[in-house]
């Protein structure tokens, strides 16, 4: 009943519906709509937790919950959903990027920092990805650090530090 309500647009009715059906009996769909009405109160921890009940199965409302995941945490940590690793090919250090996540991103930029030791950070340099990144698409990034050995690249340590949800 909740979620005929929540698709007639009645907005209250279905959010007590769906509360009482989730103390009940979690369910994906109760806990994906319960998620989309916080997001509409602009309550987004709520939210959060609703999606990620969702997010436990899979489906549609499953896939739906892992994009608005994404999408709250991409801005706020890029790296937990994209990859970066360093290799050296050719002497160069190359920077390869990869999308975890559900969603297509742009605007993302990676810190490459040389470590002096196991601890001490040295030099960083940003680069940016050109271009967007779809789901499970990769891409990778010519540095301007050449004159390297194929061990060198365990030297350097790379961070996803910015992206942007592609809409």
């Amino acid at each position: 009943r909740g979620v005929l309500r929540y698709e007639q647009g009645n907005k209250q009715a279905a959010k007590a519906d769906l509360e009482h059906s989730n103390q009940l009996l979690k369910t994906q769909a109760a806990s994906f709509l319960l998620g989309e009405l916080a997001m509409q109160s602009n309550n987004t921890s709520e939210a959060m937790q609703y999606y990620q009940n969702a997010a436990q199965g899979g489906g549609q409302y499953g896939q739906q919950a892992q994009m608005r995941i994404a999408s709250l945490e991409i801005p706020k940590a890029p790296h937990k959903y994209i990859a970066s690793q360093p290799y050296v090919k050719d002497g160069r250090l190359i920077i390869l990027v990869k999308n975890r996540s559900a969603v297509s991103v742009s605007g993302v930029r990676v810190e490459v920092t040389e470590m002096l030791n196991a601890y001490l950070p040295g030099q960083s340099a940003n680069y940016k990805v050109s271009g967007t990144l779809k789901p499970g698409q990769q891409t990778a990034i010519n540095t301007s650090v050449r004159g390297l050995s194929a061990e060198s690249a365990r030297n350097y340590r790379t961070q996803v530090i910015a992206a942007q949800i592609m809409q």
